[in-house]
């Protein structure tokens, strides 16, 4: 089995690009059996953005009649899907398939959790090729060409790395498209790049609108979190906020080595603080009990301080 391999998108899976989307007509397995690797095998990862039912869609190359059709597995829940492998399906050119077992009434649909999960892609017949695949909510959208006609807002994502200086713009299924506006946060950005030291540190939102040449418009959103050079203050924020448990466990320790370092110091001080409030509040009472205890002296209106002192009538 040959795999065609181009360059992954943000929804992108593969190295095929993935709109994301699921549903259940599968059966989940318990664990899954080892698929064959003799006519070719490849292993990838998509993140599933939200836990729902996903329709799959894969765009197959078939080189003839008898050789239609390949294996797919999910994690271990989901084991050895025949995807296609049906005479109906053209020779010599890359057509969009969604159904399994040579039936296309059993349609491939999964229950999938939010999160990333293992997907495995092996040979069923010799020299099908594989350069595409869709995981779509919208069940009623069949994929043409590439599939951007169904590449959605369903298809948001949302960046949990930071992001920092300037970036590079670009929509998910915007290669066929005439023109594509990006907005953040409701405001143009006039260019295909951005740059991010221009907003403040945080959640944005950029919408991209791919405008084709029938007509038609494709939107996509996507949310990112900046975050570049802070200034002292706020650096010490973030720094806490992430790491605040590990600081106070750091400020504790060092307290507490401070003390047992210190001990003699810090009790003898206690002490001497103490006995010294001790001596205070003894004078204090002392000098007060003194002065209760003291007689007032009492001058007679008849007394001129001399000492002829006579009687005044």
């Amino acid at each position: 089995m040959k795999v065609i391999r181009k360059p992954l998108s943000l929804i992108g899976l593969f190295g095929l690009v993935i709109s994301i989307a699921l549903m259940t007509n599968i059966s989940p397995a318990a664990a899954c059996s080892a698929l064959p690797s003799d006519k070719g095998q490849a292993s990838y990862t998509v993140s599933i953005p939200t836990t729902g039912s996903y329709r799959v869609w894969s765009r197959i190359y078939s080189p003839s009649t008898d050789n239609n059709g390949f294996y797919m597995q999910v994690d271990q829940t989901y084991c050895s899907i025949t995807v296609g492998d049906s005479s109906s399906i053209p020779v010599g050119t890359f057509t969009w398939v969604n159904y399994q077992n040579a039936q296309p009434a059993n349609l491939i649909t999964l229950s999938l959790s939010a999160g990333k999960h293992a997907v495995i892609i092996a040979g069923l017949d010799p020299s099908v090729g594989v350069d595409r695949m869709m995981f779509l909510t919208d069940f009623t959208c069949t994929p043409t060409g590439n599939g951007d006609n169904c590449v959605t807002l369903a298809a948001a994502t949302t960046s949990t790395n930071p992001v920092v200086g300037v970036v590079n713009l670009k929509s998910d299924g915007s290669d066929s498209a005439t023109s594509v506006d990006y907005t953040v946060d409701g405001k143009p950005v006039l260019s295909s790049t951005l740059d991010t030291t221009t907003l403040t540190d945080g959640k944005h939102t950029i919408v991209a609108v791919s405008h084709f040449a029938d007509g038609s418009t494709k939107t996509i959103s996507s949310v990112i979190t900046t975050e570049n050079f802070p200034t002292f203050w706020q650096f010490i924020r973030n720094l806490w906020n992430r790491y605040w448990w590990i600081i106070a466990l750091v400020i504790i320790a060092a307290v507490t080595v401070f003390v047992i370092v210190n001990r003699r110091r810090i009790f003898a001080s206690y002490y001497a603080f103490f006995h010294r409030v001790q001596f205070m509040l003894r004078d204090r009472r002392h000098i007060t009990k003194s002065k209760m205890q003291s007689t007032p002296t009492v001058v007679s209106p008849y007394f001129d301080g001399s000492l002829n002192n006579k009687d005044k009538k």
